[in-house]
């Protein structure tokens, strides 16, 4: 779905290896991918939860900065030129 539309690295790694290898490679290179986005998704969900236990000030400072972000980036979007 989503992930497929998204260029990067592991999608042409992913291309590639399906190319050039076949179904199986291919199915194994997008389970490691799969297994790696979920350990790094799990530890930044797990750091947060940290912060937002121990640090309740540190979490608001960072869910107000996380709001100024989306901000910044809704006026970019907003405001920018036609290409």
């Amino acid at each position: 779905g989503v992930a497929a539309a998204i260029p990067g690295p592991g999608m042409a790694a992913l291309v590639a290896r399906s190319v050039s290898g076949g179904a199986l490679p291919g199915f194994s290179l997008l389970s490691g991918l799969i297994l790696g986005d979920l350990v790094y998704l799990s530890f930044a969900v797990f750091g947060l939860s940290l912060i937002a236990h121990y640090f309740d000030a540190l979490f608001v400072l960072v869910r107000a900065c996380a709001a100024v972000y989306l901000g910044y980036l809704a006026w970019q979007f907003w405001w920018a030129k036609p290409q």
